[in-house]
């Protein structure tokens, strides 16, 4: 509240903005909610954009583009290698390890695989696709996530479908539903586990805890909806 030299008191608005170059009324809360979405895929997409192209640069200078040190598991990577592992965290590397190794990874993969379905999916998709390590099977799920058109987030559950022994997601039933959350669940159920789990993940850097954490709270909310289907009747 305010005084106007009338002495009258005036109330001021919270949706008054000062209109800066590039900005959005206030008062059109679509228009804003819309331009700050735009403004945050910008972000993201030059954030991939400049992993990927880092990964690019360590798997041509560091590792010469030779697909097999990168990813066959008993090639020796180059000795420069196990010093820039070494610095990860640091500020002489502010990357963690993961982010580090994936988008080396993705690099050697994009050269491998040479495969227009793999080269149509973002650099998250790719790095989603990742576990799955065959070339066969990567190609293939590339050209689901590329034709399903999935987000980052439901390429990870594909994947995990994918590589879940002996079970299709496509063939699941009641038992099969049980015998899955079963699985899942039974690690959590033993204190000492979980209190070990804590420890480590606590060590983490801040990037790697933040992915647990959006990890970790998107498990929960699917946990609940299991929970309320066991709930009814």
């Amino acid at each position: 509240m305010v005084k106007s030299k009338k002495g009258t008191r005036v109330e001021k608005s919270a949706a008054v903005v000062v209109r800066a170059k590039g900005a959005v009324a206030a008062s059109d809360d679509d228009a804003l909610v819309a331009e700050a979405m735009r403004r945050a895929r910008e972000v993201y997409s030059a954030g991939e954009a400049l992993v990927h192209g880092y990964g690019e640069w360590l798997f041509a200078n560091v590792f010469a583009g030779d697909t097999k040190s990168v990813l066959d598991a008993d090639a020796a990577p180059p000795e420069a290698w196990g010093a820039i592992v070494e610095a990860c965290g640091s500020a002489r590397l502010p990357l963690s390890r993961a982010t580090l190794s994936n988008s080396l990874r993705v690099a050697a993969w994009d050269k491998r695989l040479a495969d227009g379905a793999w080269s149509g999916l973002s650099y998250s998709n790719k790095v989603a696709l990742l576990p799955l390590d065959d070339p066969k099977a990567m190609r293939a799920a590339a050209r689901h996530v590329l034709a399903a058109s999935l987000t980052v987030r439901a390429t990870n559950e594909y994947v995990a479908n994918l590589r879940a022994p002996g079970e299709k997601a496509t063939r699941l039933t009641p038992q099969l539903a049980q015998r899955r959350v079963t699985r899942v669940a039974t690690p959590f159920e033993d204190d000492a586990t979980v209190s070990k789990l804590a420890t480590q993940l606590a060590k983490l850097d801040r990037e790697d805890k933040a992915a647990v954490k959006e990890r970790v709270e998107h498990t929960i909310k699917q946990l609940e909806r299991l929970l309320a289907a066991v709930s009814r009747g």
